[in-house]
C-alpha cells in the first residue's frame, strides 16, 4: 500500500503549535513525515515564524535565538520606525544583524546601558551610510550637470539655451553646496562614532576591571589558577581537606558513646548502615 499523498493548504492552529514545539529537536523531514505535510511547508512555517531548527547549523540557532531576545526589548518598536524598509534596502534586517553580531561577539554579556551605546552605535552607522549614498547621488549628478553646462557652452554664443544654461548652472551650485553639506555630516557622524565606541569599551573594561581586580571573584580566581605555584598550593589545600574529610567522616559513621552512657552511630548512610548490620549478623551467629 503506498503512502498517502502529502496534504497542502494552510497549517492549522493545532499543526503550527506542534511545529514550533517539536522542531528545535526533532528533523524537519521528520516532522513533515508524522503530519503527512510536505517537507517544503514545514520548513516555510518554520522561517516565517522565526523557530529554531534542529536543521540549523550551531550558529544559526544561535542568530535565531538572539534574534527573539531582541524582538522582545521594550525600546524595539521604537527602533522599527526610524528605519526605512523598501524593494531597494531594508535598514530594520540591516539593524537586526548588526545587534546579532555585536551581541554575540560581547558573548551574549551586555548591560542595558551598553544597550543603549550599542543602538546609538548601529543606528549612526546606517545614518552615515544614508547620507553617503546620497553623496554618491549628488556626485553624478553633480557630473551630469557639468556635462549639460560644458556641451551647452561648446555651441555658438547664439544658438545656446540661457534660460536652461541658468538653471543648470544653480543647480550645479545648489549640488557643490549639498556635497560639502554631506562631507561636513559624514565627518560629525564619524566623530560621534568613535566617541560612543570609546566609551562603550571604556565601559566594559571598567565593568570587567571590576569583576577581575576582586580577590575573592570567580574571575580572579581562575585567573590565579593558571598560576603554577598558586595552583600547586590550591591542590595540595584541597587535598588535605580531602583527606580530613574522610578521616571525620570515618570517626562517625563508627559507633560513639554519649554522655548519658548510650552508644549509637553519629551518621547514619549506607556504609554506616552496612557496618550495624553486619555487626548485628554477627551478634546472632555468636
Amino acid at each position: 500500500m503506498s503512502n498517502p499523498k502529502p496534504r497542502t493548504g494552510p497549517l492549522s492552529t493545532e499543526e503550527k503549535k506542534y511545529i514550533a514545539e517539536n522542531c528545535s529537536f526533532v528533523p524537519s523531514s521528520e516532522l513533515a513525515e508524522k503530519m503527512g505535510r510536505t517537507l517544503q511547508i514545514v520548513q516555510n512555517y518554520i522561517q516565517q515564524a522565526q523557530l529554531r531548527s534542529y536543521d540549523d547549523e550551531p550558529q544559526d540557532r544561535d542568530r535565531v535565538r538572539v534574534r527573539k531576545v531582541l524582538e522582545k526589548k521594550y525600546w524595539f518598536p521604537l527602533i522599527k520606525k526610524q528605519l526605512l524598509r523598501n524593494q531597494e534596502i531594508d535598514e530594520l534586517e540591516i539593524f537586526i544583524n548588526r545587534w546579532i553580531d555585536y551581541y554575540l561577539q560581547y558573548k551574549e554579556d551586555v548591560v542595558a546601558s551598553e544597550e543603549t551605546q550599542l543602538n546609538e552605535i548601529i543606528l549612526l552607522n546606517i545614518q552615515l551610510e544614508r547620507i553617503r549614498q546620497a553623496e554618491v547621488e549628488t556626485r553624478q549628478k553633480i557630473k551630469t550637470l557639468e556635462f549639460k553646462i560644458e556641451d551647452e557652452y561648446y555651441k555658438d554664443e547664439a544658438l545656446r539655451d540661457l534660460q536652461n544654461l541658468q538653471r543648470w548652472e544653480s543647480q550645479l551650485n545648489i549640488a557643490k553646496t549639498t556635497l560639502q553639506s554631506h562631507a561636513s555630516q559624514i565627518k560629525s557622524i564619524n566623530d560621534n562614532l568613535q566617541k560612543l565606541y570609546d566609551a562603550m569599551k571604556s565601559t566594559r573594561d571598567k565593568r570587567f576591571t571590576k569583576v577581575e581586580s576582586g580577590k575573592n571573584t570567580f574571575a580572579s580566581i581562575i585567573r590565579r589558577l593558571q598560576e603554577d605555584e598558586y595552583r600547586l598550593a590550591k591542590s595540595r589545600e584541597a587535598e588535605l581537606i580531602r583527606m580530613a574529610t574522610d578521616k571525620k567522616r570515618e570517626v562517625l559513621e563508627d559507633y560513639h558513646q554519649y554522655e548519658d552512657g548510650s552508644i549509637d552511630v553519629p551518621i547514619l548512610n549506607h556504609q554506616s548502615a552496612q557496618k550495624i548490620i553486619a555487626d548485628e549478623n554477627q551478634a546472632e551467629e555468636r
